[in-house]
């Protein structure tokens, strides 16, 4: 493995709480931990949001991230922050704000199905600004990449960089249906596509989504695209090596839990694409590692188990 790389993470940082259960609850239930048929077996506190997951990925696979969110001084401030801490999470790009609410998701995960389901709430918490992103060293940061979201000063924070740090690479991620979406492909080299919203655009299989958005995004400066497809594994379209797809790695003990799935494949690709990987490369390496985490709860264990595999390392 060549040495560590310096990524921006761009986008949300938020409280996660995870309640798993032995099945999705129906509505109007009652779920409690002895109470039957379904019971609740667990709940936590987790540190969540696009951004931060990525950010976990890559530095559990050796890079140096840095995260950069806005967050409010409220009490759960600091679990969030020890928790960047503890994976090597640079908080420099924090910004905090005073008198608003820290965003939170409730999420559900089924033991039975293994799906997640997510219920996120943002009341108040502004988002990140043109002069908050401005305030960064960007000279230090060879690759940054954005979360879909905050659009408008996205969109300044991409063209800025972009006149200023030329040789800069930039990602983005369009993964919630928002509008104008699309306008991220004028300013970014890579983006990720979500399987929700290719099919909001019409696509109905990764490979036609792939090769098609690449050829309109083409127009700008976009040369490589990446849609991950959950369980039918995933495609990308670039001008070197035209459609590529991959099958995605089943964990041998089934699926466990695919909560921030898509966030673990983003950052695999991410670290791949950093160190001058093929898109081939990138594609069979990011459904391995998402295949991996899948397998497991939490980040922790999945820590534990990049660790322990030569075919990271050999990256």
């Amino acid at each position: 493995m060549s040495e560590n790389t310096c990524i921006l993470c761009v986008g949300l940082l938020c409280l996660d709480i995870v309640s798993e259960c032995e099945q999705f609850p129906k509505e109007d239930d009652k779920v409690g931990t002895t109470t039957l048929p379904n019971r609740c077996v667990s709940q936590k506190w987790q540190r969540g949001g696009n951004a931060s997951n990525t950010s976990t990925v890559l530095a559990l696979l050796g890079d140096t991230p840095t995260l950069a969110c806005t967050l409010a001084n409220s009490p759960e401030k600091q679990f969030l922050v020890t928790d960047m801490a503890k994976y090597g999470i640079k908080e420099d790009g924090v910004v905090y704000h005073d008198g608003v609410a820290c965003p939170s998701s409730v999420v559900i995960c089924s033991l039975a199905s293994g799906s997640r389901t997510i219920i996120h709430s943002n009341q108040n918490l502004p988002e990140l600004s043109v002069e908050d992103f401005k305030s960064l060293p960007l000279h230090t940061f060879s690759w940054v990449h954005f979360e879909g979201r905050n659009l408008s000063n996205v969109l300044m924070m991409q063209q800025m960089l972009r006149r200023a740090y030329p040789s800069a690479k930039i990602s983005s991620e369009l993964e919630k249906v928002r509008p104008d979406m699309d306008l991220l492909t004028l300013n970014s080299d890579v983006i990720f596509v979500s399987k929700d919203y290719a099919r909001h655009l019409g696509y109905e299989d990764m490979k036609t989504a792939a090769q098609d958005i690449a050829q309109k995004a083409a127009t700008g400066r976009c040369r490589t695209v990446i849609v991950p497809w959950g369980e039918d594994g995933a495609s990308g379209y670039s001008e070197e090596e035209g459609l590529v797809s991959c099958e995605a790695s089943v964990p041998q003990g089934g699926v466990v839990e695919t909560l921030a799935a898509g966030d673990t494949f983003i950052g695999a690709a991410l670290h791949a694409l950093s160190r001058g990987k093929s898109l081939k490369t990138t594609l069979e390496f990011s459904c391995r590692v998402a295949g991996l985490k899948v397998g497991l709860k939490g980040y922790e264990a999945f820590g534990e188990a990049l660790r322990k595999c030569a075919w990271v390392k050999e990256l």
